[in-house]
């Protein structure tokens, strides 16, 4: 099966927006763990945790949507 670039493309603008979201929350997020004091290294960790938290949370809810077929407040 071939796939069309453009599909492709489309599927990753999808992504793109969904990173942006949670990125946004993650950073108030790990803004409220960490001082502006602590070291580098440990507010990355902590961004990239927050980053990967959130992103599992919302996958977890947009695939149990896509799974049912519709849109409901179970998953949640």
């Amino acid at each position: 099966m071939e796939t069309n670039s453009d599909d492709t493309a489309h599927y990753l603008d999808r992504g793109y927006y969904l990173v942006l979201l949670v990125h946004a929350s993650a950073d108030k997020l790990s803004a409220s763990i960490v001082d502006k004091n602590d070291s580098f290294r440990s507010q990355i960790t902590i961004n990239i945790l927050c980053n990967v938290l959130l992103m599992s949370i919302f996958m977890t809810v947009i695939g149990s949507w896509i799974g049912q077929r519709g849109i409901s407040l179970e998953p949640i």
